[in-house]
């Protein structure tokens, strides 16, 4: 059962005091986000002529993002103003200097891991930054998951520009110029964060959790469940991310792999956009069983898409469950963790879902190389069906640390 709820406008959230300048600028560095994923892919793998190093590089980024709890820690403690600009100049740096060692046309693939990794490594954790900053600014549950669903909706925007950027630079340029301008987007976007009005209210009212245990939230009960099932649902994202790409370049047209993955995350988009305007009943595992059937069937369906067109709509279909399951995520996370430590339990969310990516590019890689791009789709169904069983048989516990929620 489901039902509307009510909405408030998204421009009365952008009036809020130093919203809109600090929300463009978030926007800028996200922005990079969504671009460094593709661009990072096809520039290694035109660069290394490898998949495998490209899958690598991919998941030694993701691997990097792990760090993403400890910086949200660090920047609840120290100021956004502070560590954002400098994680933001670090990160743009890193990203750079791959580009370079890219278009030299270098072929060690420990290069490419370790500028990746790096990349990841000091990646601004935009997303719990901006959440954090929401929650200082909005009074009031309803208004503040609004903002939220507002701040996710275009995050999901964002990745869906972000590939359709890369296409654009690489038919114009090739590859190594897309990885130029994300490098540009995340300094530019992190320093204009950093210096924006609303970050300086928020630093001026942020509690300091001097003392307290990184790990804290994870000893919530259920959580740890949580994150595991996170960390299997991504899996399959991350074989699809490294998977279309080899499916384009199969074809002989590396470009349209970013039109593909706009799709995908298109579909998110809405999906997001639908599930944020209902309530619905039932617990959380429930729900996330129902989603992962249906990313099942959308993967087996990418397995044997005859051509680009087709696997553009199976892929667009898949993207609509992302964003209902990273909302339903964020929602149970916060009742499991703690209040004062809002920042740090959204950056748990966040690092599962980019470990599980991590590990399906890298298992996509090494599947392509053998096989091609139709077996790695077909692992990642294996793996979805794994997610199922996996929900199926710890949801149970997970709904008693929950209740019956409706996220």
């Amino acid at each position: 059962m489901s039902r509307s709820v009510d909405v408030v406008p998204y421009r009365t959230l952008l009036r809020l005091p130093g919203a809109l300048p600090t929300f463009i600028a978030s926007s800028l560095g996200r922005l990079s986000y969504g671009t460094v994923g593709l661009a990072l892919v096809l520039a290694v793998q035109h660069a290394s002529g490898s998949f495998a190093v490209a899958g690598l590089s991919s998941a030694s980024y993701g691997v990097g993002t792990l760090s993403a709890p400890v910086k949200s820690r660090w920047i609840d403690r120290y100021g956004q103003r502070r560590l954002i600009a400098l994680f933001g100049m670090v990160s743009s740096g890193t990203l750079l200097s791959l580009a370079i060692v890219a278009e030299r046309g270098v072929r060690n693939s420990a290069a490419y891991a370790f500028l990746a990794g790096l990349t990841g490594l000091f990646s601004p954790p935009l997303g719990p930054a901006v959440r954090a900053v929401w929650a200082v600014l909005i009074e009031g549950v309803a208004t503040r998951q609004r903002a939220y669903s507002f701040d996710v909706g275009v995050e999901d925007t964002l990745f869906t520009v972000g590939p359709l950027i890369v296409g654009g630079l690489v038919l114009l340029d090739g590859p190594t110029l897309a990885l130029v301008v994300a490098a540009g987007l995340m300094f530019v976007g992190s320093v204009l964060f950093a210096r924006s009005p609303a970050v300086a209210i928020h630093d001026q009212h942020a509690a300091v959790h001097r003392g307290t245990s990184l790990a804290k939230t994870l000893r919530s009960p259920g959580f740890a469940i949580l994150l595991s099932i996170v960390i299997a649902l991504s899996t399959s994202l991350g074989l699809v991310d490294v998977s279309v790409a080899a499916r384009a370049v199969e074809n002989g047209t590396p470009a349209a792999a970013g039109y593909v993955l706009a799709a995908m995350t298109l579909g998110s988009v809405i999906g997001g956009q639908l599930w944020g305007r209902r309530n619905r009943s039932g617990s959380v595992p429930a729900q996330l069983v129902r989603f992962s059937v249906v990313l099942t069937i959308c993967l087996a369906g990418a397995a044997v898409a005859p051509d680009l067109a087709v696997l553009t709509v199976v892929v667009a279909v898949f993207g609509t469950v992302i964003a209902p399951v990273l909302v339903i995520s964020f929602v149970a996370a916060e009742k499991l963790g703690s209040e004062s430590g809002r920042a740090e339990t959204s950056a748990w969310i966040n690092t599962a879902s980019n470990l599980g990516v991590a590990m399906g590019s890298a298992l996509g890689g090494v599947v392509i190389v053998r096989s091609g791009s139709t077996d790695a789709f077909m692992l990642g169904t294996a793996i979805s069906v794994a997610a199922f069983v996996l929900i199926i048989s710890v949801g149970p516990r997970l709904a008693r640390s929950l209740g019956r929620s409706a996220p």
